[in-house]
């Protein structure tokens, strides 16, 4: 009877251990898969501000592209004659046939 007892013994021993690796295991599925999410909600993260970036950059140049051809809409009511001046300045090219 006592070696029946301690065959019992061993039987509940090993089930006792399959159990607390059982629950080892997925207590360490369950920490990566945490890390894993992490990861990605944080490149999920980084990839919307590098998004929003490129859009507020673009709308930067757009509004400074408005403000730019404004300006020189301004600039041309203020001094007509300067631009015209200007104009004029820049050198001629010859559109006829070279002598020789």
């Amino acid at each position: 009877m006592h070696e029946m007892m301690s065959s019992d013994l061993v039987k509940q021993r090993r089930e006792e251990l399959l159990r607390e690796a059982e629950m080892s295991r997925q207590a360490k599925a369950l920490r990566a898969t945490h890390k894993r999410r992490d990861g990605r909600r944080s490149a999920l993260i980084w990839e919307m501000k590098r998004h929003a970036g490129r859009l507020l950059k673009f709308l930067r140049a757009l509004r400074n592209a408005g403000k730019s051809s404004s300006q020189k809409q301004r600039r041309e009511q203020i001094e007509p004659q300067r631009v015209a001046k200007d104009d004029e300045a820049w050198p001629k090219q010859a559109t006829g046939s070279s002598p020789g």
